[in-house]
């Protein structure tokens, strides 16, 4: 009997389509964290409030309305800013009915003020390539993610340090059976090579390797950090001299006492202060081509796959920053919006005179205007926000123009304004404000309090029933 051909006997044995399986996967999906999102805002508050680095494993979840999962680890900074993300690139046997494939995007060492921090997921660790990816960035502290740690594990993980020249701090999970839903037991008993009857699933096996590939001998179920004398320096890539791990083994608790400065602080508290992250610029520049080709080609007429074309991505690193062309522009109109209708909204309600409170709020949002590094018009200069799915930003625009409406309102009615009509007035507003984003977009900027100065002449000159008055608001703001 041959079994070549196309393989569909797999289809019968993974379950195909069998409901109990589609019931725990959806479970999974709206379990799934998403980057970012709520869950991993809570991580990225514990490290700053601790000034710690964190990485951790996660299911990761593409979009907030998408199935598709990623078996990801997140890197994030003391300051609670997120050094990057790494997906799996290849998901292992059976793991690819859960988990798509990843790329090669989040494969990087960061650059931390106690050594470069990098890490690999389970059998990433017999990928060589990914592994030469991370010596070539000069890789010192290792993060070696595995389900478990039976001998293989262990011995890759050794294996990558003495390779490396790295320390490497193993993670395996630790989890009690009365952990699972009962209804899961069987399954993963079975998944995981269990007697159903045991009381773990998962026993652990965390540890920390020296560069040498040596002080990880035997079972370690628990970490404790005795600090170093010193730990002033970084962990050297060739330092391979007086490294000893103290341990126990079995499922007992072990204390690691690093004898080489430094170690303690690289593997257990990575740096004070980490620079803003990789993916944070790329958010900005996506941000910044985005707004320019909106201005170019209108929103409608602007497709992803040109946004990713001139930031020089492609278009899943896109999709992992922003899930759709939506998402980006309402980011921009959030930039350009938000603050505008806070400082009118305060504008409307504060007191002082109606003629000064204009003045300081035309000044300090044409200011932020042109300080913005983002090409602006092309999210105004259509009927964008006319679309049903952006409704709620035309409410919101609404909300701004009715405050300066109120508040010209109350100029007229003050005897500063001449007798105008609000409304008219709060156009004659916008259209300096567009004006001031369309110059923005066209010419080299000059100063940016000045040109809001300028503009705020313009309108209150208009408005004033006293033109002398001008001078004076000039002098109080």
């Amino acid at each position: 009997m041959r079994a070549g051909g196309y393989p569909a006997w797999v289809f019968g044995l993974a379950g195909w389509d069998d409901a109990e399986a589609r019931r725990w996967f959806t479970k999974l999906v709206n379990a799934s964290a998403t980057v970012p999102g709520p869950h991993i805002q809570v991580l990225c508050d514990a490290a700053a409030s601790n000034a710690v680095t964190v990485v951790m494993g996660f299911n990761e979840r593409a979009r907030p309305t998408a199935a598709t999962l990623y078996n990801s680890m997140i890197t994030i900074g003391p300051d609670g800013q997120i050094l990057g993300v790494h997906r799996k690139l290849l998901p292992t046997h059976t793991e690819r009915l859960v988990w798509t494939p990843g790329d090669a995007h989040g494969l990087r060492a960061h650059d931390t003020p106690a050594g470069k921090v990098g890490g690999l997921i389970c059998w990433e660790h017999w990928h060589p390539v990914a592994r030469q990816a991370l010596h070539a960035d000069d890789e010192q502290v290792h993060i070696a993610l595995w389900p478990g740690m039976p001998e293989p594990h262990l011995l890759a993980s050794r294996c990558y340090a003495f390779e490396g020249r790295c320390f490497v701090a193993a993670a395996a999970t630790y989890l009690p059976v009365d952990s699972v839903p009962q209804q899961l037991h069987q399954a993963y008993a079975q998944g995981v090579g269990a007697d159903v009857r045991d009381e773990i699933f998962f026993p652990g096996g965390s540890g920390v390797i020296g560069p040498t590939g040596s002080g990880a001998s035997g079972q370690f179920t628990a970490l404790t950090w005795s600090s170093p004398t010193s730990t002033s320096s970084r962990p050297s890539r060739s330092s391979t001299t007086s490294t000893s791990l103290a341990t126990t083994t079995g499922r007992g608790s072990w204390n690691g006492a690093w004898t080489e400065p430094g170690c303690a602080e690289a593997v257990a508290r990575v740096g004070q202060a980490a620079e803003l992250a990789a993916s944070t610029d790329t958010r900005q520049r996506i941000l910044a081509e985005a707004a320019a080709l909106f201005r170019r080609h209108g929103y409608r007429g602007t497709s992803t796959r040109q946004i990713a074309e001139a930031v020089g991505v492609r278009q899943p690193t896109l999709f992992y920053h922003f899930p759709n062309k939506q998402a980006i522009l309402e980011e921009l109109l959030a930039l350009s919006l938000d603050d505008s209708l806070a400082a009118a909204d305060r504008a409307a309600h504060s007191p002082g005179s109606p003629a000064e409170r204009l003045y300081r709020y035309v000044v300090g949002d044409l200011a932020a205007l042109h300080r913005l590094p983002l090409v602006l018009s092309g999210i105004y200069a259509n009927d964008v926000l006319l679309s049903p799915e952006l409704s709620h930003w035309a409410d919101k625009l609404d909300v701004l123009y009715q405050a300066l409406r109120s508040l010209i309102d109350q100029g007229v009615k003050s005897g500063e304004f001449t007798a105008i009509d609000p409304a008219l007035g709060q156009t004659m507003l916008a259209g300096v404000t567009l004006a001031h984003i369309e110059y923005a977009a066209q010419y080299d900027q000059g100063d940016p309090e000045q040109l809001a100065r300028a503009g705020a002449r313009f309108i209150l000159g208009g408005l004033l029933r006293d033109p002398s008055q001008l001078a004076e608001l000039e002098q109080l703001v």
